[in-house]
Formats: C-alpha cells, sequence, structure tokens
C-alpha cells in the first residue's frame, strides 16, 4: 500500500507517493505578521483595546503548537507626571471571548492582575511629541487548531489620552507617526 505509515526516530513517515516526514521538534512553521495603521486616541481608566486594528490571526497547524508573540507598541500619553501604563496581551479562539491566561502570563498572584506583558512608565508625560515604543514578548500554548487571535489592551493610572500610533503634536520638527506592528510565529513542540 503507498500510503502506508512508518514510525521512525525523527517522527510519522508517510511511504510512497505522499513521502512526508512531520516537522521535527522547534521547527517554524509559520509567521504572520499584522501591521495596524489606524490611527486612534483613547481616553480610559480601565483595560481596553484601542483599536482592532492592533491584531494579528494565526491558525495553528498542530493543537500543541507553541505560538511566540512580538508586539511593537509606539504611542504618546498625556496625563501627570510619574504614572504607570499597563499593556496585557490577549487571545480569542474561534470567535471566543477575550483570554488574558496566555502561557507566559504565569499564574495569578493575590489580587494582582494576570498579564502577559508589563507596566510601564510613559515618557514624561507631558511633552505632546513623546514617543513611546513598548516592545511586549509573550508566549501561548492556545491548544487548538482553531483561528487563534491576539491583540493587546492598556490600562493607564489615571485620566489621559491616549495617541496610538502618532503624536498629539502635528509638526515638522517633532511630531511622529508610526505603525503598530505584532508578529505571532508559530513553533512546533
Amino acid at each position: 500500500n503507498a500510503e502506508k505509515l512508518a514510525t521512525t526516530a525523527a517522527g510519522v513517515t508517510v511511504t510512497g507517493a505522499l513521502s512526508q516526514t512531520a516537522p521535527a521538534a522547534g521547527t517554524v512553521l509559520q509567521v504572520v505578521s499584522q501591521t495596524g495603521t489606524s490611527r486612534v486616541s483613547t481616553t480610559h481608566t480601565s483595560w481596553t483595546e484601542p483599536s482592532t486594528n492592533y491584531r494579528v490571526s494565526i491558525t495553528p497547524q498542530f493543537s500543541n503548537s507553541m505560538i511566540v508573540l512580538n508586539y511593537h507598541i509606539v504611542f504618546n500619553q498625556q496625563s501627570a507626571a510619574n504614572i504607570l501604563t499597563g499593556l496585557r496581551a490577549f487571545r480569542t479562539i474561534s470567535g471566543g471571548s477575550k483570554s488574558y491566561a496566555l502561557t507566559s502570563a504565569g499564574q495569578t498572584n493575590g489580587s494582582r492582575n494576570l498579564i502577559a506583558g508589563g507596566v510601564i512608565r510613559p515618557g514624561n508625560g507631558y511633552d505632546n511629541n513623546d514617543m513611546n515604543i513598548e516592545p511586549v514578548h509573550a508566549i501561548d500554548y492556545p491548544g487548538s487548531t482553531g483561528v487563534c487571535v491576539y491583540g493587546f489592551e492598556s490600562f493607564p493610572e489615571g485620566t489621559n489620552t491616549t495617541y496610538w500610533g502618532y503624536s498629539s503634536n502635528n509638526n515638522g520638527t517633532w511630531g511622529w507617526d508610526a505603525d503598530i506592528v505584532i508578529t505571532a510565529m508559530e513553533v512546533k513542540v
């Protein structure tokens, strides 16, 4: 039979006309990137997703794959000095609800926020041109071959306005405009 399976030390091999070896552990199976070109501003005092344009979608080939996430988040935040802003990644699977329990978020500890991301102290808070460049790195084992969508939310301390992907000031000296980029990479386990 030309489609008979044979097991080898390297994995499962299909012999005959459909000969193919399963990828080895650690193999990068796919890389998907989303460049968020929307320019939005938000004023909020709780966890909020700035824009659904800042999401990346990946469909894992294997249910035990690891998804490696890299976020390049740029923003200008108008706020008081010495404040904190949280950034956390989330995932949905096949259109389901948001989950913040990505693998690299760890375990809950007391009443602290569970986040795959971090808390930063952006710029000096007064300059309408301050560019905050925040990388967020996370890993996730979604346990599914359904469509996985990853995005992020922010939670600034106090009331302020945050400009996502651009500066508040529109001038040719120090004003700026930059895309938010999210990359998802599937790695075979």
